[in-house]
């Protein structure tokens, strides 16, 4: 069980590398990784009222099962609650049971649909870690699908809180998940 906190910022990629030079910051950008992300729900929409979410996540060698809590948005910032694990592993099955699922059988996409769950959205993006020189934040360069590109910054909130005021990007930060943009945009 850990807190996320995270800022996710609407800025292109060369304007936040661009704030990071001018600001004097030394980076490294890592290796793209394609993630493909099912959000499930209840037909009814108990979880997305409730301001929290299950989702699996698939990337290259590796798939996890995560739930989140629900959200405290301040200054930027937001920090919730955040199980995580491979499947059939604590963390997974604490993730499933955090939403009232007992897995039924091996198969998780399985499970979820014998207790009602359903797929309620899919983001598809291209994550590019940045590694800062001598910080540990994780920050993340993401193309989204059908949402162009943002950055996201994780690590303990104040240190969050004090790299995007750095960089000049507090009014940029988005409350709402990939999901719910996505769910949200104009057809």
């Amino acid at each position: 069980m850990s807190l996320e906190e995270e800022a996710k910022l609407r800025v292109s990629h060369r304007e936040c590398l661009s704030l990071l030079d001018g600001a004097g910051i030394r980076y490294q950008v890592g290796q793209p990784l394609e993630q493909r992300d099912v959000f499930y729900d209840f037909p009814d929409g108990r979880l997305a009222r409730a301001d929290v979410a299950l989702r699996i996540r698939v990337e290259p060698g590796r798939t996890l099962i995560t739930y989140k809590g629900p959200r405290v948005y301040s200054g930027g910032v937001k920090t919730r609650l955040e199980l995580e694990g491979e499947p059939g592993s604590p963390e997974a099955l604490e993730a499933l049971r955090a939403v009232g699922i007992q897995p039924e059988c091996e198969d998780v996409e399985k499970s979820l649909r014998l207790a009602g769950l359903i797929p309620i959205v899919e983001v598809r993006k291209v994550r590019t870690p940045l590694l800062l020189e001598g910080s540990d934040l994780h920050i993340y360069l993401d193309r989204v699908e059908g949402l162009g590109e943002f950055v996201e910054v994780e690590g303990p909130k104040e240190k969050v809180r004090e790299f995007i005021v750095k960089l000049n990007l507090v009014d940029r930060s988005v409350r709402e998940t990939y999901a719910e943009m996505l769910i949200r945009r104009p057809r």
